[in-house]
């Protein structure tokens, strides 16, 4: 390969990961980044809503041990309440986020009217939430599971439904 060819072939693979392209690779790391973000975003506010606003986590958890935060104790079907008021609320900033990074950078909208897409999208990420959050739920109230167990459980089902069903469904590609 001359330094000529080598040139277009980095150049292109730059395209590929910057640019909004339909290309497998550069739209799957594009998408764990934005995946990335919108979790931190996620994390960060379920952690600071739980601790101060409605407290969702026991006093043995890491997060509580890791920075010596003092818990009030409460029980589990409070703390099962106060965990999804601390989902509803991130589920709607973090999707938001998604949502935009997903539209601007990830996929190529236009197979829906703007708001069809957005409907689309957070019809989608309700289904996942609800799922999620049904599912963290249930194993704090009936298995006494930490918060976190509960959070990591719901982030996973939710993992498994969304990309498919953007890529495929709700963007052109």
């Amino acid at each position: 390969m001359n330094q000529g060819e080598l040139h277009e072939d980095v150049h292109m693979k730059r395209i590929c990961f910057f640019e909004r392209t339909t290309n497998p690779l550069g739209q799957f790391l594009r998408y764990l980044i934005v995946g990335g973000i919108g979790a931190a975003v996620e994390v960060v506010l379920f952690a600071l809503l739980a601790l101060k606003v409605f407290p969702a986590l026991r006093e043995d958890e890491w997060v509580v041990r890791l920075f010596d935060l003092t818990i009030a104790p409460i029980g589990p079907a409070q703390r099962a309440l106060n965990f999804a008021a601390c989902m509803t609320v991130t589920f709607i900033v973090s999707n938001w986020v998604g949502y935009v990074l997903n539209a601007r950078w990830v996929f190529i909208p236009g197979r829906h009217s703007r708001r069809k897409e957005i409907l689309l999208f957070f019809g989608l990420a309700l289904l996942s939430y609800l799922t999620g959050t049904l599912l963290g739920s249930s194993l704090i109230a009936l298995f006494r599971t930490t918060g976190t167990t509960a959070y990591v459980a719901m982030a996973t089902v939710s993992v498994l439904i969304n990309y498919s069903f953007r890529k495929f469904l709700i963007f052109k590609g």
